[in-house]
């Protein structure tokens, strides 16, 4: 590996970029990590194939948003390729086209310099990107709600799972 290859100047500084597991492996088993590239970006995981004495025995392909990079939904394959179990993932206010942030990194719809004031993040909107719920193959679901962080009755940097609602 030569590192040399793997440093990209940014406008502002140099980053390096880390080489990604292949496949972890003992004696019986082996995990072998598939990827994509998004255009000219890192790579984003696309699937784990998984062999056991040299025999594929099962598959998970994992489905990446690799513009939001967020995940999207993960299926389990048998060795026969047929999907087994599957869940889809969902996020909070995914469609919305907000791209104020608050002073803490969040995103927030207070416009102009009101939002980098600490008492001005958004308590709606702080959970955008963040896992809204997790579905089943069976249709079951697990719902997750956030809160945000409040500090001396101001809301603060960051949120909190609130509740997790099984249905």
């Amino acid at each position: 590996w030569d590192v040399r290859s793997k440093i990209q100047w940014l406008n502002y500084g140099y980053s390096l970029k880390s080489p990604y597991v292949k496949s972890i492996y003992n004696a019986r088993q082996k995990i072998c990590f598939d990827y994509t590239l998004v255009g000219s970006k890192n790579p984003f995981l696309t699937n784990l194939r998984i062999f056991e004495n040299g025999i594929l025995t099962s598959t998970v392909n994992v489905q990446v948003d690799g513009n939001k990079k967020i995940l999207r939904s993960v299926e389990y394959l048998g060795s026969d390729g047929v999907v087994y179990d599957n869940v889809r993932l969902n996020y909070y206010y995914e469609g919305d086209n907000i791209k104020n942030y608050d002073s803490w990194g969040y995103y927030t719809n207070v416009r102009g310099s009101d939002a980098m004031m600490i008492n001005k993040t958004d308590p709606v909107y702080i959970k955008k990107f963040s896992l809204q719920n997790i579905t089943n193959n069976l249709g079951g679901q697990l719902e997750v709600d956030y809160e945000p962080n409040m500090l001396n009755g101001n809301y603060s940097g960051g949120i909190r799972v609130k509740q997790m609602i099984i249905k």
